[in-house]
Order: C-alpha cells, then structure tokens, then sequence
C-alpha cells in the first residue's frame, strides 16, 4: 500500500472580469505523493577526464580496477553494476580521454547511501535519482485530493469575497506524467520518495 500526504498552495488566485461573462478563481494545487516503493538509481562516471596526473596511473584499466576493488572490499559486487546501460557513454561528455558510465540501482535507501560514499580515485560523479511508478488507481487518488483541496481553498476565497463558489471550468495538468515512471533528483532538502503532483483549477464566481 502506498501512502499519501497532501500540502496544497494557492500560487496563483486571480479574479477576471469580462464582458459578459463570469469572474473566474484559479487555484493552484501541490498535492504530494510519498511512494513506499521507490528505486534508487545511481548513475557513475569514472574517468581521467578531470586529472593531469600521467596516464599510466591514471589508465582507465587502473581506474575501474582500483572501484572494483573499493566496491568489493564493502559488500557489493562489481557485476551489480551496468556499464553504458544506453549505449552510449563517457564519450558523450565531451572529455578526451576515455572513462566508462555505469548505472547501479537498489530499493534501500540506507545501501544507497552506503554506496554513494564509495569515491576512490578515478569516480568524477555520482548522480543518484529516485524512481516511482505511479499508477492509473494512484492517479486518481491524487487528482482526487487535487480537486477536493482545491474546492476547500477555493470556497474559503469566494466567502471572504462576498462571492460563491461555482462549477469547475477548466483543469490544467502542470508538469504531470500520469501512468508513467517518474524520476526525482535527490537532494539533501527534501524526501527522496516525494512527488509533486500539481494541478490548477479553475472555477466561476457567482
């Protein structure tokens, strides 16, 4: 079972008027999704491209020898790790010496972690994601609680306008990927396993 929290935000609130037709409200909605099933993806690069020691030490035979060996002596195994999972690789970097991309992925976030500390010489960068697949029934629950926060903030606005709230006239989805996998950056401010799921609804003022 997956679990849901919810903030929501009135980043936007406008009150049009026009000739002859209705005043509008607009709310903008931040309804989160907390996934309790998230994949961790580590993409690596390991390289020479950032060093002016000589090439012999810095060899990419030596270089991905010397991580093996690092990774190896934690707990993990080498073969876990995918080399240039996309076809391409290092050299889509822009660097002139030769390096290898590898891609390492896992549900614990502790071995995560764990492994983002692995950093011997020759690791340029460790760019880790968090990857959540939200489905149809989620979907709905989120666009749910979207409309229902939105009809609650939006209400509360109408009242201290002297105004009511009216019919719903138009939905934007704002950066959504509904039914697909999506990947959030991670980062220090904010839980890894979070999405944001962000609608803006607009309604009538009667």
């Amino acid at each position: 079972m997956r679990k849901l929290i919810f903030t929501i935000f009135s980043l936007s609130v406008g009150v049009c008027a026009m000739a002859q037709e209705k005043p509008t409200l607009k709310i903008s909605t931040n309804v989160i999704h907390e996934d309790a099933t998230p994949l961790y993806k580590a993409t690596i690069t390991v390289g020479s491209g950032y060093s002016s020691l000589p090439t012999e030490v810095m060899s990419i035979e030596s270089l991905i020898q010397r991580y093996r060996q690092e990774l190896e002596k934690e707990g993990f195994a080498f073969s876990e790790l995918k080399a240039n999972p996309n076809g391409f690789g290092y050299e889509t970097l822009g660097q002139k010496k030769e390096g290898i991309v590898y891609v390492y992925t896992t549900n614990s976030m502790a071995t995560m972690r764990k492994f983002m500390k692995i950093r011997p010489l020759g690791v340029e960068s460790i760019y880790v994601v968090c990857s959540m697949d939200i489905d149809a029934q989620e979907t709905q629950e989120l666009t749910k609680l979207a409309l229902a926060q939105a009809t609650a903030k939006g209400t509360a606005i109408a009242n201290a306008m002297g105004k009511k709230l009216g019919k719903i006239i138009e939905v934007k989805d704002v950066i959504n990927q509904w039914g697909k996998t999506v990947e959030t950056a991670v980062y220090y401010d904010r839980p890894a396993d979070e999405y944001q799921f962000r609608l803006e609804i607009t309604f009538e003022i009667e």
